[in-house]
């Protein structure tokens, strides 16, 4: 899931270094591919491949900031995903990961990254309207969003698509019912174990008025 948060940052660093000015973000998922249905029928049942493609576009006549960081703790890299054939000729065909260190690392150290995200930027939490952070289980989401003090409500894209990996934060935004401007806090965690943060206004009526779910 972090990887989505890198290129759009890399989209936007492009922008102020050159005379860039558009960019397209495509992500694409076929997770089911790399997980054995027979031996992991609930994870297999609980994914569904997924793609995206992301209009990203410089404002030049806007003065809003936007914020972004990102902290990879890579030394947990290899306990976290067993080695896997995508990456190695000789090792696994499928993915394994260590889900129970994955999720004891992310809620001891995520509400840390939290905190010194809104630190470092000067940000305040209640100028926020929306948080959107990335689960690929509503368990993992309410217990990450109580070590928060955000305040939970029931994930309906986990329940109408499964985790769609990802593509997950695109398909929240394309499904958000609320107009306007809003400011909102965009958050990640993946292999790495990687930890990502987003800060940007975005006006919901101009996205809905072009963004198509099939």
């Amino acid at each position: 899931m972090s990887w989505i948060f890198t290129e759009f940052a890399s989209s936007v660093f492009s922008f102020k270094s050159t005379e860039q000015k558009k960019a397209i973000l495509i992500c694409a998922s076929v997770k089911s591919k790399a997980i054995d249905a027979q031996k992991d029928k609930i994870t297999f049942l609980n994914n569904s491949d997924s793609a995206s493609a992301i209009l990203i576009e410089k404002n030049t006549n806007s003065k809003e900031k936007s914020c972004f960081s990102q902290k990879v703790f890579s030394t947990q890299c290899v306990e976290e995903t067993l080695p896997y054939g995508g990456f190695q000729i000789n090792s696994n065909k499928n993915i394994q990961a260590n889900t129970t260190l994955a999720f004891s690392f992310i809620m001891q150290n995520y509400p840390t990254f939290f905190q010194e995200f809104f630190e470092h930027f000067n940000l305040e939490k209640t100028s926020f309207d929306e948080f959107f952070i990335h689960s690929s289980d509503n368990f993992s989401k309410q217990k990450l969003y109580e070590r928060l003090n955000l305040n939970f409500i029931q994930d309906n894209i986990l329940k109408n698509y499964g985790n769609t990996t990802i593509n997950k934060l695109p398909l929240e935004l394309a499904s958000y019912t609320g107009g306007g401007d809003k400011q909102i806090f965009l958050g990640s965690f993946g292999t790495g174990i990687t930890l990502n943060a987003c800060s940007l206004k975005i006006n919901f009526d101009k996205l809905q008025s072009f963004i198509k779910v099939v």
